[in-house]
């Protein structure tokens, strides 16, 4: 959860924290342990704000905000702030799960789609067109739970994307 003051969103990641700065465009890793010191600095072209931050052992997945319809998701180095990898367009609704994510994006048409994509290289796996009033998803053993503002329910398959059932 980020805290904010005028000009820099701050995020409380594993062993540290990563701020941005928002009159820069500069995200900065500080370490916490030994002693608090400053690990690396990114610049982040054309970011406005971070929407959200994700991690495992060996990136962070940061979702860009450029404007109210572009943006991009990063995945960068943990040691260094490189970037492993990343997708154009901006998400919503970002969630890690068993080893991979999970992204919401919208395109320029402003169609959603769920979008699984594999971690270490970024490749997206499937997508699947939701709709706009989308608001909720969770995960069961075997299904993904789309739940949205109309009251449906959407279960998708997490190998393939595809839609198994649709009820309310």
């Amino acid at each position: 959860m980020p805290t904010e003051n005028a000009n820099v969103q701050k995020y409380t990641v594993e062993g540290g924290s990563l701020s941005f700065n928002f009159d820069k465009a500069v995200l900065t890793c500080m370490e916490e342990l030994p002693l608090p010191r400053k690990k690396w600095v990114k610049k982040l072209n054309q970011v406005q704000a971070i929407g959200n931050i994700l991690e495992d052992d060996k990136r962070y997945y940061i979702s860009c905000v450029g404007d109210d319809i572009y943006g991009s998701f990063l995945a960068i180095y943990k040691d260094n702030g490189s970037t492993a990898w990343y997708i154009p367009g901006k998400s919503f609704m970002q969630v890690l799960y068993g080893g991979y994510l999970y992204l919401i994006f919208v395109n320029e048409e402003s169609e959603y789609y769920l979008i699984k994509v594999e971690c270490k290289e970024g490749k997206p796996l499937w997508h699947h067109l939701v709709e706009e009033d989308l608001y909720f998803y969770h995960f069961t053993e075997r299904h993904i739970i789309l739940h949205y503002t109309s009251g449906r329910r959407e279960l998708i398959a997490p190998s393939n994307g595809e839609s198994r059932v649709a009820f309310r």
